[in-house]
Formats: structure tokens, C-alpha cells, sequence
């Protein structure tokens, strides 16, 4: 299977755009496979948890956070 999301650890720099796209692609994915509404509560998940990601992803942190 191939993956879909970068890593998200400390060592990896996480790049918001493509980050941005992968998540994009996964949720229309799920969009073309969603036979009577078997993954509308994923996909609602997964939208909502993208907003969240790129937002704390992008938002600079305090120092002492």
C-alpha cells in the first residue's frame, strides 16, 4: 500500500503543502468510494482534523509552549 501521509515526527520537517494535498487526495478518495454514506463520518473527520493539523502546524509556537 502506498502511503498517503508524510511522518510527522521531530526529525522530519513537515512540508504544509504537501501535507495539505495528501489529505486533500485522501478525503476525495473516500468522496468516490462513499456507497451509501459509509464513510461520511470519516470523511467529515478527516476534513475537520486537516483544518486543525494545517492550522497548529502553521501557527508559530511560544517559547516556552
Amino acid at each position: 500500500m502506498k502511503r498517503c501521509l508524510p511522518f510527522l515526527t521531530p526529525e522530519h520537517a513537515v512540508n504544509l503543502k504537501e501535507l495539505d494535498f495528501n489529505l486533500s487526495e485522501l478525503i476525495s478518495a473516500l468522496k468516490g468510494i462513499n456507497e451509501n454514506g459509509r464513510y461520511t463520518d470519516t470523511i467529515f473527520e478527516l476534513s475537520a482534523l486537516k483544518y486543525e493539523l494545517l492550522h497548529k502546524l502553521s501557527t508559530p509556537r511560544e517559547a516556552n509552549a
